[in-house]
């Protein structure tokens, strides 16, 4: 029996010759007959090789195993049980051998071909994404050759675990048995003096199984009395788990059935393991419990099936193999993406050599390897490159983004697809007509204006993705858009019915509607789609509150017994089959663009949340795409990219920066190191500006940490922001500023690692002829009020002597009263808050997923909570809101919404929103939102203040999402973002108007005093500004398309100690004031001749 013979090899390798050797030239691998590792050498070190087959062939009758080996020239001929043959052949290079599928013959069907497997040492480090590990001596690597051989590691002891003190095993056992041949004994001792003691194994799946609308879990346990915790675990791919307990207060065989998980955040589309635990081992003991035919119930009624999970009738389960061969590099095709073709390459070499070897490889497997600017992507200065994100960019705003580029020193344009900008739709890639009128021809002649100036250009895009109207959508929705659930049509319907019932409960949809993150809420029937707001689980079964002809379908009459399909969405868009023809025609459609535009980088987003298999199917998007562009060196970029694909990417993006940036990156950073270990350029981004909830030093501080790791950069903005924004100007000279010393390379290694030390400010500073990063401590902003209280407060020196430093925020959208436009009979009624009915889904006011009131929380995060309460004695009304939100969340990324339909409202001659707001300074991100049918408008308003303020928002200083028909606003939502960590934050609302115009209050000849020592600047600041004060340095004052320079006056010098400061003006202001105190002590870190 294969199991017998396989248990054989492992217990005696050593009995076995090392019949074959393949050899790199700068490494050799030494197989036996069996096909199991004997020894392997890299670099002249000799690495542990305890016995690993390393070739197998799984069918369904379980794991075949070379019986005899025997190598002649460059053939690999591998005699399999059951009369089976594989032939392999190798092509060796300088450092390498590729290894190809020539034969495979063997009864039954293949499921799995692990074409060679290395172990993995327990020192050096492994790069996971490359499936490779290195020394400082040594190199090795398996990496596959086509898309369909999934190269990664498999970890040994990893799938095992156990709390110190506790020791476990896991064996098959045939005695005894409830069902087949096999079972699996468990058995766990702890030498803890406590009861808490556990200890855990993982059992592999051969495949990932959906198990969408699983009722329970159901096992034989041969219990032993001990009153111990057995706990089953199914886990999927991306670490959810549902946990089933069974007390072990019996003995001998009992058949459980658990339907009621203690913890459950499995996804259960892609369940890939079972876990075994035991939780609460007695002290000072052992216990063992016997499980056997562990399986799934999925669906209910006549639906209803078993799926098994686990039988334990073969030797290959990971609760025992994964102890006996440790962690090791694994190359295999599997059949669901296809066994053939099959190839992979062995690469060892040492570890001085791995770049160039790698690239040898590539050229000799055919596979990607892009050189921009004439030098590999992964050591290539081109990569090292800053570029910009140019979000709703049109032909109109060519020469203006030109000129902010080169202003902020960023080599690239990358033409953003959000926002209205290139593509009217995805999949046929229409261009979008509005902003690039004559099609292709206005895109294309950008794209040469760009070059002319001499930067390069790029362009963004969802690879994925179908966004509606395009035709691929409707009229007549393509059969080949993905579905992922499926029901049927429980009696015949009409084009108008808003219930659409089923034959049975509609198991596996979503739902709801949960927006951008969700899978979506859409059905399709025959050729209609329709969007439903919530599921009827109980009779009548199926769908309520159906929106018909979505998307433009025709709604249409359907007969009882039709298939009901769920359309699978991701970040609001259709995800399309890349297994059929379609993915070929939205390749084509994308690529000829990007040919004729002759682009230098794309950037592939959405490539993380796919179809199934992400190593498999993110590999085959990229491939198709990068197969047909004509520029193979062009530098090649995705939100997300895999074992295969890694040859077509020359960097990886850290991810959007968003809430605290600079907490943010610190989290991030941390994972810089997996990045070098996989020999990714780092790029450190995404970070855009949207609007004035993020303060200059946010930027400072990650330009600082790029320089530090020595990476680019990706900065997002609009045009339109151009001449709006106070300081994106200023913004754009810092980042121009630190991409030129870091290009520059005389940053010392001393400093960088300085730089890169979590939640130290630096600020670049000329120093004589020489740079200078100086130390900068930001205290908290404080929101000024003219009452004389809120404009003087105090503050700390440390252990050092400081300079003091100051940034002054003047605002047109906090104010101590409401100006004219707001009071005037022009303004526009959006939200008075004198009910919270249309919050309560009463009177179909309500937007469905925020909805607020008893058991309904509106839209949160998980981890948040919030309340919506209607108090007397609004500055505005007879009420006002109070709108608190709670999150339990360790990081300060929590978010909350709630919100109303309203009647249709025509605002487009509107120049913003004026409310008041009172807040409790707990921090966060409020934001006000409004909708059409399409798109939003986002604005946004710290909770840096107390009390009530008047708030007036810019309608230009928006966020507009996708496209906004200002006059047929139909929806208002409210949120929080960026929630505090473990904190409850409160904000009053009150008086929502639509303004048909805009005031400006003025500030005039500010004054900061500390400790009695007045600075004054002489102007007279109207609007939004920012004022800039550092010692030595000119005074500089940003508007909205407008920056001035003062006299700067030199500043005290603090000595350690509790300081006051206040703030006053020379009249009146109406304005909101915030002040940012800075300060300097001594310590300056060398940054090199100044470029």
């Amino acid at each position: 029996m294969p199991g017998r013979w396989v248990f054989a090899l492992l217990l005696a390798p050593a009995l076995l010759s090392a019949a074959v050797t393949i050899d790199t030239g700068k490494g050799v691998l030494r197989l036996d007959d069996g096909g199991c590792v004997t020894a392997l050498t890299v670099a002249g070190q000799e690495l542990p090789a305890a016995g690993l087959p390393a070739i197998e062939v799984e069918t369904e009758q379980g794991i075949l195993r070379p019986v005899r080996l025997v190598r002649e020239g460059n053939r690999l001929t591998a005699t399999l049980p059951n009369e089976g043959l594989l032939r392999l052949d190798l092509t060796p290079g300088d450092g390498f051998v590729v290894v190809r599928l020539a034969e495979l013959k063997v009864p039954g069907t293949v499921k799995r071909l692990q074409l060679l497997a290395l172990p993995v040492p327990s020192t050096g480090k492994l790069a996971t994404l490359m499936n490779a590990w290195s020394d400082e001596r040594a190199a090795m690597a398996l990496m596959s050759t086509s898309i369909n051989v999934w190269g990664h590691y498999i970890a040994g002891q990893a799938l095992h675990g156990d709390l110190p003190g506790c020791t476990h095993r896991f064996e098959r056992v045939t005695e005894p048995v409830k069902q087949g041949t096999g079972a699996v004994r468990f058995t766990a001792t702890s030498e803890r003096d406590d009861a808490r003691g556990w200890s855990s194994g993982r059992h592999n799946l051969a495949a990932p199984l959906d198990l969408r609308g699983m009722k329970a879990l159901r096992a034989w346990v041969h219990g032993d009395g001990s009153g111990a915790v057995l706990k089953l675990q199914l886990r999927d791919a991306q670490n959810g788990a549902r946990d089933d307990t069974v007390v072990l207060n019996f003995s001998g065989w009992k058949q459980v059935e658990l339907g009621a998980p203690s913890y459950n955040t499995l996804r259960y589309d892609r369940v890939d393991s079972v876990n075994l635990y035991f939780n609460g081992l007695p002290a000072k003991r052992s216990v063992a419990v016997v499980v056997d035919q562990i399986e799934a119930i999925v669906g209910e009624g006549e639906q209803q099936r078993v799926v098994p999970l686990a039988d334990f009738e073969t030797a290959d389960s990971s609760l025992w193999t994964a102890q006996a061969l440790g962690t090791r590099l694994v190359a295999e095709s599997v059949e669901r993406h296809g066994i053939e073709p099959a190839g992979v390459g062995f690469i060892a070499c040492p570890r001085a050599e791995l770049n160039e070897t790698i690239v040898r490889f590539e050229r000799a497997a055919g596979l990607p390897s892009p050189h921009p600017g004439g030098v590999w992507g992964k050591v290539s200065p081109q990569a090292k490159r800053s570029y910009m994100l140019a979000i709703r960019m049109t032909e109109a705003d060519t020469e203006a983004v030109i000129a902010f580029a080169k202003r902020a020193g960023l080599d690239t344009i990358l033409i953003f697809q959000y926002l209205d900008s290139w593509p009217a739709t995805t999949g046929h890639y229409l261009i979008n007509r509005e902003s690039w009128p004559r099609g292709l021809d206005s895109l294309k002649e950008a794209c040469d204006k760009i070059h002319a100036a001499g930067l390069k250009v790029g362009l963004h895009y969802l690879g994925a993705s179908i966004y509606p109207p395009d035709p691929y959508v409707a009229p007549v929705p393509d059969k080949r858009l993905v579905r992922d659930a499926f029901a049927t049509l429980g009696a015949d319907i009409n084009p108008t019915a808003t219930f659409i019932p089923t034959a049975a409960p509609p198991t596996g949809f979503p739902e709801k509607d949960v927006d951008y993150l969700g899978s979506g809420a859409v059905l399709r029937i025959g050729d209609e789609l329709i969007h439903y707001s919530s599921l009827s689980m109980q009779p009548p079964y199926g769908f309520q509150g159906c929106a018909r002809g979505y998307h433009g379908t025709v709604a249409a009459a359907h007969a009882r017994g039709a298939e009901v399909a769920h359309m699978q969405r991701s970040y609001g868009y259709y995800l399309y089959d890349m297994d059929t023809p379609i993915l070929d025609e939205v390749a084509d459609n994308v690529t000829r663009i990007i040919n004729a535009c002759k682009l230098d980088m794309v950037y592939w987003d959405g490539s993380e949340q796919l179809q199934g298999d992400h190593w498999y199917y993110n590999a085959k998007l990229h491939k198709a795409f990068y197969d047909r562009m004509d520029n193979k060196d062009a530098i090649c970029q995705g939100s997300s990219v895999s074992h295969y694909s890694w040859h077509i990417h020359s960097r990886l993006a850290s991810a959007d920066g968003h809430g605290d940036l600079k907490g943010y990156l610190d989290e991030r950073a941390a994972r810089f190191g997996w990045y070098r270990d996989n020999l990714l350029p780092i790029d450190v981004g995404w970070y855009s500006v949207f609007d004035q909830s993020q303060p200059l030093d946010a930027f400072e501080y990650i330009v600082a940490k790029a320089v530090g790791h020595d990476a680019s950069i990706s900065f997002g903005t609009m045009p339109a922001l151009f001449t709006s924004h106070p300081y994106l100007m200023a913004i754009a000279d810092r980042i121009g500023l630190y991409e030129r010393v870091r290009l520059a390379g005389r940053v010392p290694e001393a400093t960088k690692t300085a730089l890169r030390e979590p939640g130290r400010d630096y600020r670049l500073v000329r120093d004589g002829d020489e740079m200078a990063f100086q130390r900068v401590i930001y205290l908290p902003r404080h929101d000024v009020a003219f009452d004389g209280q809120a404009n003087e407060w105090t503050f700390e020196v440390g252990d050092q002597p400081c300079r003091v430093a100051a940034e002054l925020l003047t605002t047109p959208e906090r104010w101590s009263g409401a100006g004219p436009a707001y009071l005037s009979e022009g303004a526009i009624p959006i939200e008075s808050f004198e009910s919270l009915k249309p919050y309560q889904g009463e009177a179909d006011a309500a937007v469905d997923a925020a909805v607020m009131g008893e058991g309904k929380a509106g839209m949160v995060k998980e981890g948040v909570t919030q309340k919506v309460e209607l108090l007397p004695g609004g500055p505005a009304g007879e009420h006002y809101v109070q709108y608190t939100a709670t999150s339990t969340l360790d990081k300060g990324d929590g978010w909350s919404a709630f919100g109303r339909s309203l009647p249709i409202l025509d605002l487009s001659a509107s120049k913003g929103v004026g409310f008041w707001m009172k807040g409790d300074g707990g921090g966060g991100q409020f934001k006000l939102q409004l909708r059409d049918e399409v798109g939003a408008v986002d604005w946004y308003v710290a909770n840096s203040f107390e009390g009530w303020r008047y708030v007036q928002l810019d309608r230009a200083t928006g966020q507009v999402w996708r496209t906004l028909d200002w006059s047929k606003i139909s929806r208002v939502v409210f949120y929080y973002n960026s929630l505090p960590a473990k904190a409850t934050i409160s904000c009053g609302l009150d008086g929502i108007k639509a303004l048909p115009a805009l005031d400006e209050p003025v500030l005039v000849n500010p004054t900061l005093e500390i400790d009695g020592q007045k600075v004054t600047w002489p102007l007279t600041l109207r609007g939004a500004n920012r004022v800039f004060w550092w010692p030595g340095e000119p005074t500089l004052i940003t508007g909205p398309g407008r920056e001035s320079r003062l006299e700067s006056p030199a500043g005290p010098l603090l000595q350690p100690g509790r300081h006051t400061a206040k703030f006053t003006s020379a009249g009146p202001a109406a304005t909101s004031v915030a002040v940012k105190l800075l300060l300097l002590p001594p310590e300056k870190l060398p940054g090199g001749k100044a470029p």
